[in-house]
């Protein structure tokens, strides 16, 4: 059997200009990762034949996003001493402002509609993934990155 991962990471508003250069690639936005949760056009290309999402858990990334960036939008703007004196800074884009992730299956859903004991493994596998990943990170769905991260 091939194997399989989880792989979780923090996104911020704005897509970070300096992973991109360090790791000469480019990166996203947590906007950028829920249109491609959502198989938005434009943002999966890497996928030949994409389906429809299946969300188990929560709700609709874009909504998720779209609750993030209104409530870093309305956070508190820093107050900087200049020596013109105190000065309001905008808050920093790069900033995380959602935690997103993948699971990964070995089996291609082509391999699952023709087996039926790899679907029946799939979906014991897809709730204990599910269980882990409520153990691990809560079933918080709508906190703020931030406020799940940094406390």
């Amino acid at each position: 059997m091939a194997y399989q991962f989880i792989h979780v990471e923090l996104y911020s508003k704005n897509a970070s200009k300096e992973k991109a250069r360090r790791n000469k690639e480019k990166t996203y936005s947590a906007s950028d990762v829920a249109a491609e949760q959502m198989r938005m056009e434009g943002h999966i290309g890497h996928v030949d034949l994409p389906g429809p999402p299946e969300i188990i858990f929560g709700i609709d990334p874009r909504i998720v996003v779209a609750e993030a960036l209104a409530s870093f939008d309305d956070e508190p703007k820093a107050i900087v001493q200049t020596k013109q004196g105190p000065k309001e800074r905008a808050n920093r884009g790069d900033v995380p402002i959602i935690m997103a992730g993948v699971a990964s299956w070995p089996d291609g859903v082509d391999v699952l509609a023709l087996m039926p004991d790899r679907r029946k493994l799939f979906e014991e596998w897809k709730a204990c993934t599910l269980m882990f990943l409520k153990k691990e990170y809560g079933e918080i769905g709508r906190a703020s990155c931030r406020e799940r991260v940094y406390g």
